[in-house]
This record gives C-alpha cells, structure tokens and sequence, in this order.
C-alpha cells in the first residue's frame, strides 16, 4: 500500500535460490527493485488525475530466473492511496481532506468541496444558546443536579463564580456537589450568588448566561430549611413558641423551661378488645358499663389511684385523671355493631349469636302424623326454614327437625333457637277435620325460654278477637263450624256437588293480594309514631321492601302514612295493608336493653294482621260457601 507523496515502507522479494535472476514488472511511477537490498522501494508522486477516486490498485508481475534456465513469476497488488493535502494521512481516513479547518462532514453537509482548501463554508459567527435554571441549594444537602443545556455540542463549556461545594461536571454537563454548612449567618436565613455559564464553539463564538443560586440556612441539619422547618434547632419547642418565651429558636441549649407533665401526658391508655353493641348511636347502660369495664380492667396497671372513666351514648369513652387532665378514646376503637347472622370475625362478640338473630318462620307444612313425622317431611320443615333464613343464618348454622315438627336450630358458637312444632307443621285435613296451614311467620321461641300452657295458644297483640272482625288462628269456630281464615274450602272440602254455589256466589278469581303474603319486617323505631317524618317513612319503606324482595311482583308500590302504616298497591290494583303498630316503635327515653320479647321481629304478621280490600271479598264469598257447607253437614246428621 503507499501513499501518493510518502515512501512506501520496503516490500522484501525473497526468492529461494540466491543466484536466480529477479525483475519486477508493472510498477507504478516512483517504485523498482532494488537488487541489492532484494526489496521494492520508492515514493508514488502526486497524481492529479484522482476525479472522486480516493484509491488505485495495480498489478505488478515479479519473475525469478535460476542458472539453468528455470522461471518462475508471482503477481502482487499495489494499492495507491490518495492524500489530498499531503500530510501523510490519506484521504480515507482523514477527516479534514484538504486541510482547510473544516471537517469533511461539515464540508459535505454545507455543500462545499472538502478535497479544495480554497472552497469551504462561509465562516461561523453563531454562538451558542445556553439554557440552565436557577439554583437553591440547602446548606449541608446535595444540590438536585442542574442541567446546563449547549445547542453546541462541540463547545467548551466553563462555569465561573459558583459557591465552594458546587462545580461543573462536563461528563453530565451538570452542577453538582454540596454547599457546606456555614457560621456566619448572622440573623439571615439565605444567601444568593450570582453565577456565570460560558460556551464557546469551535468557530470560537462565545455566549454567557447568569444564574443565581440560593443557599439556604439549617440550622439543625436535618435537611428542613429554616425558612420552612418550625423548630429550627429541633430542641422540640417550635420556633413561634420560643420567640413567645423569648429564647433562641437557632439554639439547641436555648430553650423555655419544661411545663410539668400532666397525668394524661404521662399515661398511654390501652384500649381493649372492641365490644359488640346492637345500636351503635346509642349504647344501653349494660353496654356502657361493659365498655368502662373493659378499660378498666386493661390499665389495671397503669391508670393511678382516683382515675374515672366514663363512656356516653355513642360508645366515646373519657378518662378523667386526678389531676384533671382527661384522654379520650373515640368509639370506633371501642365497639362495633353487631349484624344478623354476621358477628364479626376480628372482633369476639360479647352475645352468643342466638341473642343477635331473630329466625324467620316460614309458612306451616301439611303433615300426615303431627306426633311422629316422616324424613320426608322433617326435610321439608327443615328446608323451608334454611330457605326462609338464608340471608340471616351465618354459615355453619345447623338446622334439626325432630319427630314432632319442633326445629332446633344452632349456630357456630354452640347457642340455639327453638321454634315450637305447633308453628311449623299442620296435620293434614280429613273428611271431618279441614286442617289448616296458614301463611306468613311466627315468633320462634329461644331455649330456656318460658314456654307456659297457651303462649302459643293465645292471639297475638295484633290478632286480638275482633281486629277486623275474624277470629285468630286458636279462635276458630269448631269443626261444624265454617272454616278459618286459611281455611277456604280446598278440592276436597267442597260443597256437595247438589249444594254448590250457583255462578253468581262463586268467589272471584284470586288477585295478587290474595296470593301474596308480605313478611313484616322488624319494627323501625321512630320520635312520634303518629306522625313520622319523610327519613322515618323511607326507612319504614325500604325494610318492607328488603323483607319482601322474593315476594313482591315487580311494579309493586308501597306507600308510608303519618302513622306509620304501609299501603302495598299490587300491580293489578289490588292492596294490602300493615298497620303502624307492626311497623313503628317511639324511641324510648332511656336505654335499656332489651328483652327476649323486645327484639325486633323480623317474622311476618298472619292475614289477620294484614288487611286487604281482596281478603275483605273473598271473606264475602267464603261465609256463603261456609253457609251452605254447615247446611248440607246439618242435613247429614239429621239423616
């Protein structure tokens, strides 16, 4: 390889046999060989005749002739670089060709010609655009590094004036470092420099740019600036409180004295395990003294001699100290709601789940033996209650029927319900004994409850003889007697078939009242349950709903007077209606908790105690099939 206007490096011609005779063919200008020392040597002159060419390859033959006559030949190539400028570097890896200041790139991107020192660009007089922020810098802290941003980016950038601890970095084109702390503050918070970026390009064009950089005061070195942290000399007395005292908020050892510590200063109450509570917006004394109770019992150890502890309607309980001085823990540290058929699982309930829930009783189930049922229909018993509860009963509750219809029912912590036999099941209608299964729910009755002779013979308080003229379920006129309210003459106990009713005496075909019987919910507690306001009659509303979501047609409409009571408007017009004394309750003046038979009810009413325009016409036409089902019995016996 040689380079136009440089000597090449020797190229040795070894040929084996000393006394053979070499010549070489085919050079180019300035190149022979040289017998004596064996080696091709020389310089190639300067061509002209390059055009865009940065390189030229000729061949050349070497021949080798020995005493006896024998040739041989060898070819080789010699490559011929061109050098523009003649510094010895050619062209191909030069990268300023001719030499004129200008890189070949730049010259090519300008349009001028990069192998003519006399053409080149015209010359730079730009200078370089600088962009860089303003600096704050926290005494003893690393300053966030500051970008300085040069549109140039062959230029020399420098950074003069800045604050010992901060440099430029030209590897990351940032001012970076640390300010360190100072002493001579004075009363001053914050110091601010002025600082001078300069860039100057390859062209040398030079630009400047000016930055301040805020060095703020910290006195306590916790990274917070005075100007910002409110105790400056972290003493843990604020700022604002010692300039009030008249000490030195940058002096750690200069502080106001130590106001005496207070009981509740000195004692951190524990709080005990919450307590679960039926209404968390008021808490019964029973409640309350059980949450004092648990407070106590908790700092035993810790509150001093003479300490009291109160605890109001909402479950908030006040310590009051000796001295004075009070803690108060919040009630939702203290207590939390029980739900039905849902106690809490991080929170041990204080009530085993028998007093939380109240079962619902599903409608009476036929029965062939009232005293010895089938599995068949223990099953059915059992699944009629699980169906009635299943959004009340938790999981893991267990129900058991026995041989007489009476349902045990236990929950996951071992407590039990009871709902007695005469309120589930029904012996089946013979031919002289209609059987009777009537709709809607009943109270069950809790183990270790009384169970005296008639309670659950007697009507209930809204089942009283009388309430719209029909007799209760236990008041039902004998066997020769017409049928009770749940007992319409079925298929088999029809009229003979001499004795019908003629088409003008039949009843009507049956209206959606007819063959809805609504649950009553739990009763809603109220300030004056003869005259609710709107919030009262919505809760009332939305609880008949809730208990109703299974059972009423879509298009239902229920309705809340000032007393309480509910009118339920069918789709098809027809309507029934719960009166305000099963569905309200006053508020009661003072708390107390309450018993067995105060707990909201969640069973529903029987017909009786839901009256309907349609149950009043079916009554009609009732009584005159009843009429004429006695006549015709009459007119047997007499026979």
């Amino acid at each position: 390889t040689a380079v136009e206007g440089q000597p090449i490096p020797p190229v040795l011609v070894d040929v084996d046999d000393v006394n053979a005779t070499v010549t070489v063919e085919g050079l180019p200008e300035g190149l022979k060989y040289n017998p004596e020392t064996k080696q091709i040597e020389g310089t190639v002159p300067k061509a002209e005749d390059w055009g865009d060419k940065e390189e030229k390859t000729i061949t050349a033959t070497i021949k080798a002739v020995d005493e006896a006559g024998n040739e041989s030949t060898k070819q080789i190539t010699v490559k011929i670089l061109r050098d523009t400028d003649g510094d010895g570097t050619p062209d191909v890896t030069d990268t300023d060709d001719d030499n004129d200041g200008v890189d070949d790139k730049t010259e090519e991107e300008k349009g001028t010609d990069p192998k003519d020192k006399d053409s080149k660009p015209a010359e730079d007089t730009t200078a370089p655009t600088i962009d860089a922020g303003n600096i704050t810098a926290v005494e003893g802290q690393p300053i966030p590094p500051v970008l300085v941003d040069v549109d140039d980016v062959n230029a020399t950038v420098t950074v003069e004036g800045l604050p010992e601890g901060l440099k430029y970095n030209p590897e990351t084109k940032q001012i970076e470092g640390t300010v360190p702390k100072a002493e001579d503050w004075g009363d001053k918070e914050e110091k601010t420099i002025t600082a001078t970026i300069k860039a100057v390009d390859e062209a040398g064009n030079e630009s400047t740019k000016e930055i301040t950089v805020t060095i703020l005061r910290d006195t306590d070195g916790d990274g917070t600036p005075d100007v910002t942290d409110t105790d400056d000399d972290n003493d843990g007395v604020d700022d604002k409180t010692e300039e009030e005292k008249g000490t030195d908020p940058k002096d750690k050892d200069s502080k106001p004295e130590k106001p005496a510590q207070t009981d509740a200063d000195k004692v951190d109450p524990t709080i005990p395990e919450k307590t679960g509570v039926k209404d968390p917006e008021k808490l019964t004394d029973r409640e309350k003294e059980e949450v004092k109770n648990k407070i106590e019992e908790a700092n035993k150890d810790k509150f001093p001699e003479g300490t009291e502890v109160s605890v109001d309607d909402k479950g908030n309980a006040t310590i009051t100290y000796p001295d004075g001085s009070k803690d108060i823990i919040p009630a939702k540290d203290l207590v939390f709601q029980y739900k039905h058929g849902d106690p809490e699982i991080d929170d041990r309930p204080e009530l085993p789940i028998s007093d939380i829930i109240e079962p619902t009783v599903p409608g009476k189930t036929d029965v062939g033996d009232k005293n010895n049922l089938t599995d068949k229909e223990k099953q059915e018993i059992k699944d009629k209650i699980e169906k009635a509860n299943k959004g009340n009963f938790p999981e893991g509750t267990k129900v058991d029927v026995d041989d007489k219809g009476k349902a045990t029912i236990t929950y996951p912590d071992g407590s039990k319900d009871v709902i007695p036999a005469d309120k589930l099941v029904n012996e089946k209608s013979t031919g002289d004994n209609p059987g009777t299964t009537p709709g809607g729910t009943t109270d069950p009755t809790k183990p270790g409850d009384d169970q005296k002779p008639g309670d659950d013979q007697k009507p209930g308080d809204d089942q009283k003889p009388g309430d719209d003229q029909k007799p209760g379920d236990d008041q039902k006129p004998g066997d020769d007697q017409k049928p009770g309210d749940d007992q319409k003459p079925g298929d088999d106990q029809k009229p003979g078939e001499d004795q019908k009713p003629g088409d003008d005496q039949k009843p009507s075909d049956k209206t959606i009242a007819d063959k809805v019987d609504p649950a009553v919910p739990g009763k809603t507690k109220v300030k004056d349950p003869s005259n609710l306001t709107k919030d009262e009659k919505d809760k009332v509303k939305e609880a008949i709903e809730k208990a109703n979501k299974d059972k009423f047609p879509q298009g239902t409409k229920v309705e809340i007077g000032n007393d309480g009571s509910a009118t339920i408007t069918y789709p098809d017009g027809s309507k029934d209606t719960i009166k305000g004394s099963d569905l309200v309750d006053k508020i009661a003046d003072a708390p107390t908790r309450p018993s067995r038979e105060d707990k909201p009810s969640k069973k529903k009413l029987p017909k009786a105690g839901i009256e309907s325009e349609a149950m009043m016409m079916a009554a009609a036409a009732l009584s005159t099939l009843g009429g004429l089902y006695v006549s015709k019995k009459k007119k047997e016996d007499e026979e």
